[in-house]
């Protein structure tokens, strides 16, 4: 539901590009950004943290945005791969584009 109960009809999809980390904590974790174009404006949404999260490196002390790879066996083992840059799915409101949302990342389905 968006706003006032009016549900968000994310009909229309375009490719972003992450690039940047959100300043505010969700779950206690920065977040990746995605950025968007659409009709010449340029749009900001946050990743769901199951797709991707921001990490401190443990060599540099920097942070790196990252796409967690689980497998789910006798343990669980988390294979991290870097991330900054790549393209992501993103599907949005025609008549709100700035409401979009991250669907996956491009050409996997």
């Amino acid at each position: 539901m968006g706003l006032f109960g009016k549900k968000l009809n994310y009909t229309e999809k375009c490719i972003g590009v992450i690039n940047g980390v959100s300043a505010v904590k969700v779950n206690n974790m920065h977040l990746p950004l995605v950025e968007y174009v659409v009709d010449g404006e340029t749009y900001k949404v946050r990743m769901p943290h199951e797709m991707a999260v921001v990490m401190e490196s443990e060599q540099n002390g920097k942070s790196e945005i990252v796409r967690a790879n689980l497998n789910f066996g006798t343990s669980v083992k988390a294979q991290m791969t870097s991330i900054q840059g790549r393209k992501v799915q993103v599907a949005y409101d025609p008549e709100k584009p700035q409401k979009g949302k991250v669907i996956g990342y491009e050409n996997e389905e």
